[in-house]
């Protein structure tokens, strides 16, 4: 998933690089984020730790980043991904540009859980008293997945169907 990886550091290095010259840019993306949509672990800690110093009402810098960052106690492999997501806030890249690379980490999110979800209703196919809750669970959760506005652009339906065959194929391995 190198595109997620990358997505995903663009998005952090936009927002790190450009939220305090440019504050609309943490407006723009933290209104279609979450630090669970981050595939990449490290991520999703840097997103959260941004949204923390947001919360506080501090801008979103890199020495303020580096101190939630040590209050979180973060471990090596957090300090080398961090190397990765500043090499791209040397330049600012359009709204749309953003968007579509957050639109790109949402989906690798979508995936994530639509695995999860799969993985649930395999594991409960030989429970017969769990059977009947996990696939009416599994039901709404993908009811949910496809109503997601900001997820598609395109048809419910189409996302949901989309939904349904990456739950079959998760179910036949």
């Amino acid at each position: 998933m190198d595109w997620v990886h990358e997505s995903e550091a663009r998005v952090l290095g936009q927002i790190l690089g450009f939220s305090e010259q440019v504050p609309r840019v943490w407006d723009l993306l933290s209104a279609h984020l979450a630090a669970d949509d981050f595939v990449t672990p490290e991520h999703a800690q840097f997103y959260g730790a941004m949204a923390r110093l947001s919360e506080d009402g501090e801008a979103i810098t890199l020495p303020g980043l580096l101190k939630v960052l040590a209050e979180e106690k973060a471990q090596q492999p957090t300090y080398v991904a961090l190397g990765i997501v500043l090499e791209h806030t040397g330049v600012r890249h359009s709204d749309k540009a953003l968007l579509h690379w957050t639109a790109y980490v949402r989906q690798a999110s979508r995936m994530r859980r639509t695995v999860r979800l799969g993985e649930r209703i395999v594991s409960a196919g030989g429970q017969a008293d769990e059977h009947q809750k996990v696939l009416s669970d599994a039901f709404e959760e993908l009811l949910r997945l496809s109503q997601d506005p900001e997820m598609f652009e395109e048809d419910p339906d189409q996302a949901l169907n989309e939904a349904v065959t990456m739950l079959q194929e998760a179910h036949k391995r």
